[in-house]
């Protein structure tokens, strides 16, 4: 009986796992285009940091994330960026969602640091190279201008851009 206790824990434990092993994220730009992102696409594309204060503005503690700008994975799915982010791309928003199913909007305009932002990334390692906590990783969006960290998703999953409709007056 006990062995089998144990072998259901295992199991359990196996499962419950699972989506800290998910080392991937997909990202689907405005007109189907498609990238899977993996721990390679990460690091070759540029490296950055951005603080998130946990437990809001002016209270508790303060880390540095290590990771890429969002700017930077938008543009392997034809997203428009700095001086080109004019017009129709203005009305992009971009979500991000947590294997748990969280999700978190932005407009275009906030992931571009062209507009006077301190960029949004997706963290793979804080504090100088620590990996990230089971429950915060293996990818995390942080977006330092909030001065909450309730659109920082955790264990991002994937990525999508579209364009919000105009109504037609």
């Amino acid at each position: 009986m006990r062995a089998l206790a144990s072998l259901a824990l295992a199991l359990v434990l196996a499962v419950g796992a699972t989506p800290a092993l998910a080392q991937k994220f997909a990202v689907f730009g405005p007109t189907g285009q498609f990238k899977q992102m993996r721990e390679a696409d990460m690091l070759d594309l540029p490296q950055t940091t951005a603080k998130l204060r946990h437990g809001g503005h002016g209270s508790g503690k303060e880390a540095v994330y290590e990771g890429v700008a969002l700017t930077h994975i938008l543009r392997l799915v034809g997203v428009p960026a700095g001086a080109r982010v004019h017009g129709a791309p203005t009305r992009l928003l971009v979500t991000v969602t947590g294997q748990d199913g969280y999700t978190a909007v932005l407009t275009l305009v906030e992931t571009d640091a062209w507009f006077g932002k301190t960029p949004p990334i997706v963290a793979m390692t804080k504090n100088g190279g620590q990996g990230l906590d089971p429950e915060e990783g293996p990818w995390r969006l942080i977006v330092p201008d909030d001065s909450r960290p309730e659109r920082a998703v955790r264990a991002v999953a994937e990525i999508r851009v579209f364009p919000v409709p105009v109504p037609k007056p």
